[in-house]
């Protein structure tokens, strides 16, 4: 089986990982090469499955590729762990993005209040104060 080993940390790689535990060949082509012949074969940069599946196939049947490496397991958990990790980090960001934007539509003023941004009582006073109705319930002073 040839692959292009593309994605993050090359999503293929328990599919190649098992046909090897199976006895299977499998190779790897390079990507660039793949690019290459890929606008090589009809002159034009489209890209598809078909067509690049295609592209993989005649540079697998015409010996332009590697044999396929397998990592040690310390390795693969390890790939598997910073995955896991690089999806927490984005996901946390995601999250500060979306307080930061309900702040801002729902409480426009919390900044100006809260200057430094790592003020020890700006949560629970937020959570007190969560809802203009309860905020409405305050005197307003200019």
């Amino acid at each position: 089986m040839g692959k292009e080993p593309t994605g993050h940390y090359g999503y293929g790689y328990n599919l190649a990982n098992w046909l090897a535990d199976k006895g299977k060949d499998v190779v790897m082509v390079n990507p660039a090469t793949t690019k290459r012949n890929k606008e090589n074969r009809d002159n034009s940069p489209s890209k598809s499955d078909p067509k690049e599946a295609l592209v993989i196939a005649d540079m697998v049947s015409r010996g332009f590729y590697y044999d396929f490496a397998r990592n040690a397991v310390v390795f693969q958990r390890l790939q598997t762990i910073m995955s896991d990790r690089e999806f927490c980090v984005t996901n946390s960001v995601r999250l500060q993005n979306r307080i930061i934007r309900w702040l801002d539509m729902r409480f426009p003023e919390y900044y100006s209040v809260f200057k430094t941004g790592q003020t020890s009582d700006r949560w629970p006073r937020l959570r007190n104060f969560l809802f203009r109705k309860k905020l409405s319930c305050f005197p307003y002073r200019k």
